[in-house]
């Protein structure tokens, strides 16, 4: 099970509308059909989703979650500016849908887009003579009792995984070499 399944499952129920970029990751597909959900496709230009459609787009309909690839989506390699991901937040929390944002390449960005992309709020730095407050930034909603249940099942899983393939790859490297 992948990660983006887990949260729609802990997002989503049979029936709700998740919304996606137009070309988007041939999995969560599989996901949503498997799951009962229907996907509404956003329209993309060159800097990815469009906010704009998205927001006509929730005006029309109710929309459960929407799954995005904003670094290096796949399958257009298109990286969304900071800019444009705040108005995609602004329109989630105007017609309270979640975002569940896949970061499957985060860390292939550079640097400076990295950083972006990781702190979606904007600090002044403090300094000697002008102290100013630091801008916090926004508690995540309080997760659902079916969220933490789904979380904690596929986090118990994956440690449980993990272990035993790290097991199996310590047990290769203690074979003698000839």
């Amino acid at each position: 099970m992948t990660s983006p399944t887990v949260a729609l499952m802990a997002t989503t129920r049979p029936g709700d509308t998740v919304a996606v970029e137009n070309l988007t990751w041939p999995g969560i597909q599989a996901a949503a059909a498997a799951l009962g959900l229907e996907l509404l496709p956003v329209p993309m230009d060159e800097h990815g989703l469009n906010p704009r459609a998205l927001g006509r787009l929730a005006q029309r309909q109710r929309i459960a979650a929407l799954y995005c690839m904003p670094t290096l989506q796949n399958p257009t390699a298109r990286t969304m500016p900071i800019e444009r991901r705040d108005a995609v937040a602004a329109l989630a929390r105007r017609f309270g849908f979640q975002i569940i944002e896949d970061d499957a390449y985060g860390f292939l960005a550079d640097a400076a887009t990295a950083k972006a992309l990781l702190c979606a709020r904007k600090d002044k730095q403090e300094t000697k003579q002008t102290p100013e407050p630091r801008a916090e930034p926004e508690a995540p909603p309080k997760p659902k009792p079916k969220q933490t249940a789904v979380f904690k099942a596929k986090n118990t899983a994956d440690s449980q995984t993990g272990i035993v393939v790290e097991t199996k790859r310590r047990r290769s490297f203690r074979k003698p070499m000839a």
